[in-house]
């Protein structure tokens, strides 16, 4: 089972572990571009809205104001912001354009999901403990220093364990960052460009020695593999070349495998 969904929006394939789903159009779009997508939809609804009410009523439907400050328009044709629940004009629909503080509210919170993930992660690569968040303490997110790939690549083709019968120019090096209830520290393999993302999550269970609950109806504690740079969750169904050439994905990049439940906790 595929854990999240991509964006619907044109040009992004971003992969979104807690995707929003638009009361209007209907398309789910990842946390950067749940109030960023341009919908239409939004205006289509207020004008059906309208047009379907017009036929019960022998007088014209009120105009009303734009709820944003800045705003003087008052127009017969609204639209009702899913997150303020405001009324605004065509101009000023979008929650960016009426600074809409709930959507604010929203977008950070989306944030502060990813910058655990990855916090998460750089604990793990950094030696340290393994902090998870909790009500009392959430993990500080560690500043990232630039990782120049073409150098760990070439590390990684003198240390990376894997199985010897991959060729060698079907390989993908990986750091690989297991969970924290495994006692392994992270270390560089290779595994072949068409496996599917899922192949590796059962196969890196097996080494580091956690259970693997994946094929039940535990959705908590299912494992799932995280790109340690962006914190996106890596689709199951995806071969390791696709994502690749999507750039989702890239050789020597650092991943980590983790429960669902673990980088949210507390949130």
């Amino acid at each position: 089972m595929e854990i999240g969904q991509n964006c619907n929006l044109e040009g992004c394939t971003c992969l979104d572990f807690l995707p929003f789903k638009c009361p209007y159009c209907l398309l789910v779009f990842c946390g950067e571009h749940r109030l960023d997508h341009n919908c239409a939809k939004s205006v289509d609804r207020v004008i059906s809205h309208d047009t379907a009410t017009a036929g019960q009523s022998t007088t014209p439907s009120e105009k009303r104001a734009c709820s944003f400050a800045e705003c003087s328009a008052v127009e017969k044709i609204t639209s009702l912001c899913p997150h303020c629940t405001h009324n605004f004009c065509l101009a000023h629909r979008h929650a960016r354009d009426h600074n809409c503080e709930m959507g604010d509210k929203l977008l950070v919170q989306a944030q502060e999901r990813r910058e655990e993930i990855v916090s998460l992660v750089q604990e793990k690569m950094g030696g340290g403990n393994c902090v998870v968040a909790t009500k009392e303490k959430k993990p500080v997110v560690v500043v990232k220093k630039k990782v120049n790939y073409a150098i760990e690549l070439m590390k990684m083709k003198s240390s990376a364990k894997g199985e010897s019968f991959i060729p060698t120019e079907s390989r993908v090096y990986l750091r690989i960052c297991f969970p924290c209830e495994s006692a392994m520290a992270s270390q560089a393999m290779f595994f072949h460009k068409d496996w599917p993302v899922g192949k590796l999550v059962d196969k890196l269970a097996i080494i580091a020695k956690v259970s693997n609950v994946n094929n039940t109806s535990d959705e908590a504690m299912k494992l799932v593999l995280y790109n340690a740079e962006t914190g996106n969750v890596l689709p199951m169904n995806e071969s390791l070349s696709a994502l690749i050439a999507r750039k989702e994905l890239q050789q020597a990049a650092a991943v980590a495998l983790e429960r669902v439940s673990v980088p949210f906790v507390g949130v």
